[in-house]
């Protein structure tokens, strides 16, 4: 199978020792190809990131090792694209940086490459014909900066050499040699300021004790692979203003610190560095498997705007702010993980988006308007109050913060005043063009009712209900409780189709679409269920046999689903076991956490430490999508605690490219 395929190739590639430090070895670090397939991602809890590859080769243009929010947590800037270094042994050079270019890889240090692990700071080992260098990365947290420390062995003294290449653009945009960019550097009494464009944010570098020599000039060529596979421009040039030289002597640690701003005197790097891994560690032990794993991941996708708001970002290294995501995700990232605060403080943060309860799909990168409104984003938004309100019981911060925008957007969808949202006499709602996860092939049949937007709105009056009971508010509760009877009544009468044994996708001016798809999951996964216990059984069966995969659940049973359709997407596991715990109770439990624990190799398939938006064709060997998934990680976390009689261990975590 091609799960266990990619299990027992990726378990020749990487080892864990003690507290299960993910390492690669120096086989695979000798092919930049297959190593290059491994990313690390760091999160600096505002917006910004570091994120690269195993051996420092960016593969995308999202890729940088200082990417900063200059309006947190939006804006977001790729500033310094990654460092060159160089280590001098006498009169030998060794290049130990690696880049892909056309038709070349240069320069060639993947051959000094010794091994590589996430411990949870990527580290890597360069070993020479006589010394050792190992670098460790660290993104400070709350700050835009981030800390390169070099630890140097060796026989006798080293000269080392870095040379900062800079983007300085938008994270989605690519850098091409121009003639506008700034090469003045101005020298502090141990750092270098550079400001390459104006109305950009002023870089420093520090290197202490080193010598700077200014020399501007342009690399150019750099090829992305991602981007080319993609369809999008894939070469980029990198501007470097000068570079460090720094004498090393056997045992010593020099630390490269670079900064949007100013770099704090106080604390050192290296307690920075220390601080950061330390924080790392405690957000998820090892020793509690894959649910320590993913609750450590789970804190990079949450981040902070304002003094008090949080907002959850959709995936890294890709950086997206949605309403829709945010929402699906939060029940994992943040009560799964015991972090009600920032739980409602994301509840708030969403409702500040909307606008007399509709809800942006996402935040403009760049301005204050928002996307165009989305129905389920507003509907999910009402399912994640409801998680939070079961989870915390907290009746009078629903009264005063969230009740009046619940109530407007359930007012405003049963009266139709939503643009392209209509409620049908038998009770469904129809939406233009519906917001269908991203799992529908752009050749799908177009249809306005499609099933979990029904599924969405029986919960959400069913949950308006209950919340307009909870605060004596029967002139409401009583009308949305008949409204999604009668929804869920037409829903069967409509939608159930006895010949197959499973609903319609969507109601089409052809007639029902019975392509089986797992939209459907949200018609019996959600906390109210739309159809009787033998439907539902009959339901789970088909999409078991028919879309169920080891690495999760196909976009569609059809021989005209195209490539993204066929991918087994691992987010929509949460629904699916949602459902079987309900029918099946216990066994329900049990096959839960035997699918974790077979899943657990595949956490670091692309984003080590992470889970992978989707698999092509199912395939565990194929990852695809962004490296780093929010939801993914979050309905993961929220099973994980759900049945955690005892946390699958992991074994390996990772899956090979073919």
């Amino acid at each position: 199978m091609p799960h266990e395929r990619a299990y027992n190739r990726f378990s020749r590639e990487v080892r864990f020792h003690g507290d299960r430090v993910i390492t690669l070895d120096s086989e695979t670090l000798a092919d930049p190809e297959r190593a290059s397939t491994y990313e690390w991602l760091l999160a600096d809890g505002i917006g910004g990131y570091a994120a690269s590859t195993a051996l420092g080769i960016n593969t995308r243009r999202q890729h940088g090792l200082l990417v900063v929010a200059t309006k947190p947590p939006l804006g977001r800037l790729v500033l310094l694209s990654k460092l060159e270094e160089t280590l001098w042994l006498g009169p030998e050079r060794y290049d130990l940086a690696t880049s892909f270019y056309d038709g070349a890889t240069h320069p060639d240090g993947y051959r000094w490459a010794k091994s590589f692990k996430l411990d949870p700071l990527p580290t890597l080992t360069w070993e020479l014909p006589s010394a050792r260098l190992t670098r460790t990365i660290a993104r400070t947290h709350g700050e835009p900066g981030v800390i390169l420390l070099y630890h140097y062995e060796g026989r006798g003294l080293a000269i080392l050499e870095l040379n900062p290449l800079l983007a300085y653009r938008d994270r989605n945009a690519l850098q091409h040699e121009n003639s506008f960019v700034r090469s003045d550097v101005e020298r502090g009494a141990d750092t270098v300021f550079v400001s390459p464009y104006d109305a950009c944010p002023r870089l420093a570098l520090r290197l202490r004790g080193a010598a700077w020599h200014t020399a501007s000039h342009w690399y150019r060529g750099f090829v992305y692979p991602h981007d080319r596979a993609a369809g999008l421009d894939f070469r980029e040039d990198l501007y470097s203003p000068g570079r460090f030289t720094l004498p090393l002597k056997p045992g010593a640690t020099a630390a490269f610190s670079c900064w949007a701003g100013v770099v704090p005197a106080k604390p050192s790097a290296s307690e920075r560095v220390a601080e950061e891994r330390t924080r790392l560690r405690e957000l998820g032990s090892e020793v509690d498997g894959l649910t320590g794993l993913l609750r450590r991941a789970a804190d990079a996708f949450l981040v902070r705007r304002g003094e008090t708001g949080r907002l959850i970002i959709a995936s890294l290294p890709g950086a997206v702010v949605n309403a829709r995501d945010a929402a699906l995700a939060l029940p994992g990232l943040c009560l799964a993980t015991a972090r009600t605060r920032d739980a409602r403080a994301v509840l708030l943060e969403l409702a500040r988006m909307s606008q007399a309860g509709l809800f942006n799909e996402r935040l403009s990168e760049w301005s204050e308007e928002s996307e165009q409104p989305s129905v389920t984003a507003a509907l999910l938004w009402i399912l994640a109050v409801q998680r939070v309100l079961d989870a915390t019981d907290e009746v009078g911060f629903l009264k005063v913060r969230l009740k009046d925008v619940l109530f407007a957007a359930l007012d405003r969808l049963t009266r139709g005043t939503v643009p392209g949202a209509i409620l049908r006499p038998d009770g469904l709602l129809a939406v233009e063009e519906p917001d269908r996860l991203g799992l529908v092939s752009e050749r799908a049949p177009r249809a306005a009712v499609v099933i979990e937007t029904q599924a969405l709105w029986a919960n959400a009056l069913l949950i308006g209900a209950d919340v307009a009971t909870r605060l004596g508010d029967k002139a409401r509760a009583e009308p949305w409780t008949a409204l999604a009877n009668q929804t869920r009544e037409t829903v069967q009468r409509e939608l159930w189709s006895e010949q197959v044994g499973y609903l319609a996708d969507a109601l089409t001016p052809g007639g029902p679409d019975l392509t089986l798809r797992p939209h459907q999951l949200f018609a019996i996964g959600l906390p109210h269920c739309l159809l009787p216990a033998d439907r539902s059984l009959r339901l789970l069966e088909a999409v078991e046999r028919e879309l169920l995969t080891p690495a999760g659940i196909h976009g569609a049973a059809s021989p005209a689903a195209d490539a993204h359709e066929r991918s087994a997407w691992p987010f929509l596991m949460g629904l699916y076991f949602d459902a079987l715990i309900r029918l099946k109770g216990e066994e329900g439990k049990r096959r839960t956490r035997e699918w974790l624990k077979a899943f657990a190799p595949l956490v670091d398939s692309a984003g080590l430490g992470f889970v992978s938006e989707r698999f092509e064709e199912g395939d565990a060997a194929r990852p695809a999508g962004a490296p780093a998934h929010a939801v993914a990680v979050a309905e993961l976390l929220r099973l994980c605690v759900r049945v955690a009689g005892k946390p699958p261990a992991v074994r390996a975590a990772a899956a090979p490219r073919s």
